[in-house]
């Protein structure tokens, strides 16, 4: 497992953190939110002049910059995300796997993958929103990982070409569209990417796409078919591109696999297990239908 070596705390991150502590402090035992945003307006003030982001932490030795998204204040209450998912994640992985991670975001899942990964693994991570992109590279950096993790900047879809970002207000809910105007990003497929990459192996696929999860698997048939990776893909959305769960499931059973459904606080998902998946003694992977 990778460790990252925690640089010396400046003078500036020990005020950021001071900031982000008193946050912490105000949620606690505060009986409402309003007040709340003065920290936030803070941090993020700061932030604009060059000050480092406070940190917050998610796992082994890991830390991510705080920003004021879900994703990021359910990370700064909890400490993590999902607890099912991870739960799974850090099971199902082993040192020297390969993961796709579609829809990084700024890094949880692509953090806790490469950690457990290590050296011998890698990670590669797709977003498509160009500011979330820049804290990924900072989290990525922040904790060592940079040779385990490729950031690629692009969508992915059951097609190639190019898409803009459809915005929701939380950057978790932004999707891709296809569109004549906006800011456009790049298309790829999984089995396109996978081939210009010569990917050996593959052995875990995350997709959380806002609707785009079909598609991304539709894009994905060659390494399902190659490789038979473990799959975890949100059911949320998909009738924005034309998509229904019992058409996923139907989809990836021709491959072989069996599902087991996960519901969290915020999302649907389909554990996909591929044929023959043995779990740990033990293992939470169990009851697939």
């Amino acid at each position: 497992m990778a460790t990252a070596t925690a640089p010396p705390t400046s003078p500036r991150m020990q005020v950021v953190n001071a900031l982000l502590h008193g946050l912490r402090f105000y949620a606690k035992h505060a009986p409402f939110k309003r007040g709340r945003g003065l920290f936030i307006r803070v941090i993020e003030f700061l932030k604009r002049r060059g000050w480092p982001a406070p940190l917050t932490t998610i796992g082994d030795g890991l830390t991510m910059e705080f920003e004021p998204s879900l994703l990021g204040w359910t990370i700064f209450e909890r400490g993590s995300w999902e607890p099912a998912q991870t739960a799974l994640l850090l099971e199902c992985l082993h040192p020297g796997a390969v993961v796709l991670d579609v829809g990084a975001n700024t890094g949880y899942y692509a953090l806790l993958a490469a950690a457990a990964v290590g050296a011998s693994g890698h990670v590669h991570a797709f977003e498509i929103q160009h500011p979330i992109i820049e804290i990924l590279h900072r989290n990525v950096i922040r904790n060592g990982l940079q040779n385990i993790v490729s950031i690629i900047e692009a969508g992915c879809f059951s097609t190639e070409g190019t898409a803009t970002i459809e915005g929701h207000g939380d950057p978790g809910s932004a999707r891709i569209r296809f569109a004549a105007t906006g800011m456009h990003v790049p298309i790829t497929t999984i089995d396109r990417y996978a081939t210009a990459e010569s990917l050996q192996r593959v052995d875990l696929i995350l997709i959380d796409a806002e609707g785009a999860d079909f598609e991304i698997l539709k894009g994905a048939s060659d390494i399902l078919m190659r490789f038979h990776p473990l799959v975890m893909a949100e059911v949320n959305h998909l009738g924005t591109f034309g998509g229904t769960e019992q058409g996923m499931r139907a989809f990836m059973s021709q491959f072989g696999y069996s599902v087991r459904a996960l519901q969290s606080e915020f999302s649907g998902d389909l554990l996909f297990l591929p044929p023959n998946f043995h779990a740990r003694a033990g293992s939470v992977v169990t009851h697939a239908s």
